[in-house]
């Protein structure tokens, strides 16, 4: 939470919303949204997960650590293991420069990170 529209500012992705304040979360419902992941070594750079939700580029990368996968937690205090599935993902070394279309694992990424207004 707090960051900045990554999607509007890089690359003017309208009617997505960024939460300030966890009263905010509510569509998706708690349960679905995003609070907090285990972000890759090679992408930490300023302290929040920012990312182009209709695009096809990986900006900064989730890890990849735990079984080939990064632990999730969401706004209800749950927590999710994603797996990575698509070879391409596990490839990723280096951020805001690689396109993997049609990418299981961006799309499912994508479906957690982005909020619709």
């Amino acid at each position: 939470m707090n960051g900045v529209d990554v999607g509007l500012v890089f690359f003017n992705q309208k009617g997505y919303k960024v939460n300030k304040k966890t009263t905010e979360i509510n569509s998706p419902p708690p349960a679905q949204a995003l609070v907090f992941l285990d972000e890759h070594q090679n992408s930490i750079d300023d302290g929040h997960f920012g990312f182009a939700p209709e695009s096809d580029i990986w900006m900064i990368l989730p890890a990849m650590w735990h079984n080939n996968g990064c632990d999730f937690s969401f706004a209800d205090g749950h927590v999710e293991a994603f797996k990575w599935r698509d070879a391409r993902t596990l490839a990723i070394k280096v951020i805001n420069s690689v396109r993997t279309p049609n990418n299981p694992d961006l799309k499912r990424l994508q479906s957690v990170v982005a909020t619709k207004n």
